[in-house]
């Protein structure tokens, strides 16, 4: 797997990361696709964790044509 965090950011309880898709899709497909994401995201958070040693607190997935966060 390769891919770039597309946003992180510290709060007071952990770190929060969010990953920005930019797909266009029908309605009916849109659990598919959080489902098809969101083992990148926790890939994400699993590195964040291990490499920086700091707890993330939250990841999910920001879909940019919906103006639409889903936590995962």
């Amino acid at each position: 797997m390769k891919g770039v965090i597309d946003l992180v950011f510290e709060e007071e309880d952990g770190w929060v990361i969010a990953d920005f898709k930019t797909d266009l899709f029908e309605e009916q497909h849109f659990e598919a696709f959080v489902r098809y994401y969101a083992p990148q995201v926790r890939a994400y958070a699993e590195k964040w964790e291990r490499l920086m040693g700091q707890r993330v607190k939250e990841i999910g997935l920001y879909f940019t044509n919906r103006a639409e966060y889903v936590g995962c």
